[in-house]
């Protein structure tokens, strides 16, 4: 007799929770309850960014967006683009060609590199765009020149 009641109280403890499931939860705020009718928002009315353009006697970090859209057009053009390509662009597009470096898009071995650099010189301060495979997009910087001169280091930076 004790199970029985006990069980019986189990199951109407059970149906009760489960009435509660069954219905709507309303929500806060003057949408409760209110269904969704498919209607489209509307669009945003922000306008596009104006487009980043080279600024001949300007500074690092006023060219460093039209840098970084030069390698970011080049890259569209074509996904497997070499960072000597980008950095010849980048001179054709304002830019001082002494005045840039790149890292090699090759390793020794033939491979694709897993990233590649092109920075130029702009006064005591150098632009530094990153792209390759493994990253997504063209990632820039503004940053001090280095002390001996230059943007980048080692043995595989090279000029145009």
């Amino acid at each position: 007799m004790r199970l029985l009641s006990t069980s019986a109280i189990v199951l109407g403890a059970a149906l009760l929770l489960s009435g509660c499931a069954a219905g709507t939860v309303p929500t806060a705020g003057p949408t409760a309850n209110v269904p969704y009718t498919g209607a489209p928002r509307p669009a945003a009315t922000s306008k596009p960014a104006p487009a980043a353009v080279f600024v001949p006697d300007g500074t690092a970090a006023q060219n460093m967006p039209f840098f970084v859209s030069v390698a970011e057009q080049a890259i569209a053009a074509n996904a497997a683009v070499s960072s000597a390509d980008v950095a010849v662009l980048e001179s054709q597009n304002g830019f001082d060609r002494a005045a840039i470096q790149f890292t090699y898009s090759r390793t020794a071995a033939g491979l694709a590199s897993d990233s590649s650099s092109v920075a130029v010189l702009v006064g005591d301060e150098c632009i530094i765009a990153q792209f390759g495979p493994v990253i997504t997009g063209v990632h820039g910087i503004v940053l001090p020149a280095l002390a001996q001169g230059g943007c980048l280091i080692g043995s595989q930076v090279q000029r145009p």
